[in-house]
C-alpha cells in the first residue's frame, strides 16, 4: 500500500467532522432564542440584576431632626464683696464685707440660673439668696456701732431674641427686670447709754426694677468661648439706678455639660420712704451647668 493511501486520511476527516458537530450543538444550547427581533446588546463581564414583581422597595427609616428648644440649668458660685450703705426704717449703716470675710459672715446661700430657648426666642431667669451676720459703724451721731443680720436677695428675668449671629457671635438683646429683697435685723449700740438705750431694729423692704440688657458669645476655639452681659434699670421706677455686667469664658466639657468662669459686678441705688440699699456686689463667679 502506497504511504498516501486513503485510510488514515478519512479516519482524520471523520474525528474533524464529529468535534465540528459537537461545537455547534454546544453553541445552539446557549445561544439566545430569538424571534426576529434585533437581539439586546450586551456588555462582557456586566451582570444585569432584575427586580422581581412582588420585591418591595427599603425606603429607610427617617432622620430625626434637633429639637428647636433648648435649655440650660446651672448653679453659680459668686464670690463676691458687699460694700455699702444699707438701712430701714430711717436707720441705716455702711457696710463692708471683703471676699475674704465673706466666707466668715455667711450663714447660708441659694443660687441658681436657668435658660430656655426655642429658636430665636429665650427666657432667662437667675438669682440668689444670701444670710449674712455682720457688725458695722453707723456713723450717726446718736449710736456708734450695730450688729446686724442680713437676708438680701435678688433676681433676675427677661425675655430676649436673637439679633445677630455668624459661625463666631451670637448677640442676643433682653428686656425683663430685677427683684430685690433685703431685711435687716439686730441691734444698735447708743453713744450715750445713760441716756439713750440701745435700739433694737427689725423691717425688711422689697422691690422691681425694670432693666434692659444684651449679651454676646463670641466662639473661640473649639468648645471654648467668650461671654459677655450687661444690663441697667431702674430708671427712679424702683432704684434710681442699677447696672451689672459680667465677663469671662465658657467650656462645653462634655455634651450636657458646660461650665463658666468670670468677673460679675452688681451695683444698686435704692431709697424710699427711710428705707435704703446703695450698694455694690462683686468678685469672680463660677458656674457650673447642665444644657439640653
Amino acid at each position: 500500500m502506497s504511504p498516501f493511501s486513503a485510510g488514515p486520511v478519512l479516519k482524520f476527516t471523520r474525528i474533524s467532522l464529529a468535534l465540528i458537530a459537537l461545537g455547534d450543538f454546544a453553541q445552539a444550547q446557549t445561544a439566545p432564542v430569538t424571534t426576529g427581533k434585533t437581539p439586546a446588546k450586551t456588555t462582557a463581564n456586566t451582570a444585569v440584576a432584575t427586580k422581581p414583581a412582588d420585591a418591595k422597595e427599603i425606603v429607610p427609616p427617617p432622620t430625626k431632626s434637633a429639637s428647636p428648644f433648648q435649655f440650660d440649668i446651672g448653679v453659680p458660685v459668686w464670690g463676691s464683696e458687699i460694700s455699702g450703705t444699707v438701712g430701714v426704717k430711717g436707720i441705716s449703716g455702711h457696710t463692708y464685707v471683703s471676699f475674704g470675710q465673706l466666707w466668715d459672715h455667711l450663714d447660708a446661700v441659694a443660687p441658681l440660673t436657668m435658660d430656655a430657648r426655642y429658636q430665636k426666642w429665650g427666657l432667662h431667669v437667675d438669682g440668689q439668696y444670701a444670710k449674712l451676720a455682720e457688725q458695722f459703724d453707723t456713723r450717726d451721731i446718736l449710736f456708734n456701732s450695730g450688729t446686724v443680720t442680713m437676708e438680701q436677695a435678688f433676681a433676675n428675668f427677661n425675655v430676649n431674641y436673637e439679633v445677630f449671629k455668624n459661625q463666631r457671635t451670637t448677640v442676643r438683646a433682653s428686656l425683663g427686670g430685677r427683684y430685690n429683697y433685703m431685711s435687716l435685723g439686730g441691734t444698735l449700740t447708743s453713744r450715750f447709754p445713760n441716756v439713750i438705750k440701745d435700739r433694737q431694729i427689725d423691717g425688711d423692704v422689697q422691690w422691681v426694677d425694670p432693666v434692659i440688657g444684651t449679651t454676646a458669645k463670641v466662639h473661640v476655639y473649639k468648645p471654648f468661648s467668650l461671654l459677655f452681659l450687661g444690663d441697667v434699670g431702674g430708671f427712679g421706677v424702683g432704684s434710681h439706678l442699677t447696672y451689672q455686667f459680667f465677663g469671662g469664658g465658657e467650656v462645653q466639657l462634655t455634651r450636657n455639660l458646660n461650665m463658666n468662669l468670670g468677673y460679675r459686678y452688681l451695683y444698686t441705688n435704692y431709697s424710699e420712704g427711710g428705707n435704703t440699699y446703695k450698694a455694690d456686689m462683686s468678685g469672680p463667679q463660677l458656674t457650673v451647668g447642665v444644657n439640653f
